[in-house]
Parts: C-alpha cells; sequence; structure tokens
C-alpha cells in the first residue's frame, strides 16, 4: 500500500513539471545601476515583477514612503528580447484584473 502511494506520488511530481521558456523572468528583479554616455548610477528604488505575461513595475518614493506602480504584459521574444506592453491607467487594480 505505501509503495503505490510513493509510486502515485512520484507520478504526479514529475507530470507536474514543466519547461516553460517564460519562466526564466518570473520574480521579482530589482534594478541596481543606470549606464548612460559613460556615466554609472547606483539605483535601489525600482522594482520589476514578472509572473508568467504579467508585468508590474515599482518605483519607491522615500520622500513619502510608498510605492508608485505600473502594470502591464510581458513577452518575451527570442533570448534577448523582451517587450513591454504597459496599460494607461490600470486603476483600481480590479480593472486591470478583472
Amino acid at each position: 500500500m505505501v509503495r503505490n502511494i510513493l509510486i502515485a506520488f512520484c507520478v504526479i511530481l514529475f507530470v507536474s513539471c514543466s519547461k516553460d521558456t517564460e519562466s526564466k523572468l518570473f520574480g521579482k528583479w530589482q534594478l541596481q545601476k543606470v549606464e548612460a554616455s559613460g556615466n554609472v548610477q547606483n539605483v535601489d528604488t525600482v522594482y520589476f515583477n514578472f509572473e508568467h505575461s504579467l508585468f508590474m513595475y515599482q518605483v519607491y518614493v522615500t520622500e513619502i514612503d510608498s510605492f508608485r506602480h505600473q502594470y502591464g504584459y510581458n513577452t518575451l521574444e527570442g533570448e534577448k528580447t523582451l517587450l513591454l506592453e504597459l496599460e494607461n491607467d490600470p486603476r483600481p487594480i480590479s480593472k486591470f484584473l478583472p
């Protein structure tokens, strides 16, 4: 009986795994520096959030101790191209994600 349960668990575990190419970006990323015209500036208040095809960027505003954010969609094309489509006014969030 225990052997059958263990076999069923292993089969379910292996079937649930997938090779999703968009999962390379999955999670929360923090921008650490920006380089423009040879000048490098350290940044620690900008975050990018990826979950499947959804995208959100957050900017921490220290003066008011709060985040500004923008929602949209992301598409990964090839190894080096990321397309972002931002919503103009997704507030409230229920309007963006009904």
